[in-house]
């Protein structure tokens, strides 16, 4: 049972690659001299990547409705997960406020599955079992609307250039991100060069508690105009991770794809009806206060 918690809480970790994090202090990537006059503004860094990445409408379409398949490969345990992922944003939505469900078939230890509706994030595996995800993890699991490392540097958060440096022995500029719900940065690293997103570090918050991963993200591939990289390794104390996608394409994904499993509806109906009666007896309690302080003095 321990260990299968452990399993899941990793894979948990390792498929959504942008978490509520702190900086993961890491040999590869100390800073470097900088030359006078070599500086790059937050908006000058993410227009770069941008260009490198595709042209803005194909990032954009790429957002709107997005299907990838991946292999989760844990080799110190020997288990190689099943990866499906449906992202989508209704006309009109926000980025942030799209849909998203993700289903990670393991062998041998059954499915676990994640999704988002309705700005409500959930969670269905075999040793939890369903779950409404609160404060950090449905932070995680909202970040993955932002489906490529391109689309999430332009996600809402507070940045800022910190300079150049090495990540993975190549010279990269280091963007710090502040995400709200979290006390401390994490930080992306962009090619110098190439101005494509090779990596970053973080620290997760899971079911498992808080994990310090590094992630390093490689071969980039052209989809609908749009560069994706299909090979994320994560590193972490707990163990090393890589996900491998093998196809994602930008179709039309049916409604029915995002409804809520029928255990997470149970969960859903509840919460609203709790929320309904906390808000009908705080109505209760204001008309009582008003009533009473408006009542008419008796003779």
């Amino acid at each position: 049972m321990k260990r299968t918690l452990c399993i899941l809480g990793a894979i948990f970790a390792a498929l959504l690659w942008v978490n509520a994090s702190t900086y993961a202090d890491d040999a590869t990537s100390q800073p470097t001299s900088k030359p006078a006059g070599d500086t790059l503004s937050v908006d000058e860094l993410i227009g770069h990547v941008v260009k490198a990445t595709g042209k803005p409408e194909a990032i954009a379409k790429g957002l709107k409705n997005r299907v990838s398949h991946s292999e989760l490969v844990l080799a110190a345990m020997g288990i190689r997960a099943k990866v499906t992922s449906y992202h989508s944003i209704p006309s009109g939505k926000k980025a942030d406020e799209g849909l998203l469900a993700v289903t990670i078939e393991i062998p041998g230890m059954g499915s676990q599955q994640i999704g988002l509706k309705d700005g409500i994030a959930w969670s269905v595996d075999p040793t939890m079992g369903p779950r409404l995800l609160q404060g950090a993890e449905a932070a995680v699991v909202k970040r993955e609307l932002f489906s490529d490392p391109a689309s999430r540097l332009q996600a809402p958060a507070k940045k800022k250039v910190v300079g150049k440096t090495n990540f993975g022995g190549v010279e990269c500029w280091k963007l710090e991100i502040a995400l709200p719900e979290s006390k401390t940065p994490e930080h992306w690293y962009v090619d110098a060069t190439s101005h494509l997103v090779l990596g970053m570090e973080s620290e997760t918050e899971t079911m498992m508690g808080k994990i310090k991963q590094k992630v390093t993200f490689s071969d980039y591939r052209d989809v609908d105009g749009v560069k994706i990289p299909f090979v994320a390794k994560v590193e972490s104390p707990m163990q090393q991770f890589t996900t491998t996608i093998s196809k994602i394409e930008h179709v039309a994904i049916p409604a029915e794809k995002f409804d809520f499993p029928p255990v997470i509806q149970k969960l859903v109906d509840k919460k609203r009806e709790q929320e309904k009666a906390k808000e009908g007896a705080k109505g209760g309690a204001e008309e009582g206060k008003e009533g009473t302080t408006s009542a008419p003095k008796g003779s």
